[in-house]
């Protein structure tokens, strides 16, 4: 449980960081890496953010205001992707 509270938090921080921090900020190398092979993606034209979220997690629920607004100012290039976790087997 501990687990999966802080996995929800860590993952609210980095959302709420990438809002706040601009590309320019970032150096190949340094904060990042170039993969040589991109990952696939549903539309390769544009970003692609994809979140993570548990049905039953209470904090989920609180963050998705937070997300939906995030959204609306994204331009037009990006796009979120709900993916449900899956934390036990069914």
């Amino acid at each position: 449980m501990i687990k999966r509270v802080f996995a929800g938090w860590m993952m609210a921080v980095a959302i709420i960081w990438a809002g706040v921090v601009t590309a320019a900020e970032f150096e190949e190398g340094k904060n990042y890496i170039r993969l040589s092979s991109p990952l696939p993606t549903l539309n390769s034209d544009k970003i692609e953010v994809v979140e993570f979220f548990w049905y039953g997690c209470v904090h989920c629920f609180h963050f998705e205001p937070a997300l939906s607004a995030w959204q609306a100012r994204q331009d037009d290039d990006v796009y979120l992707v709900g993916s449900p976790a899956m934390w036990n087997e069914p």
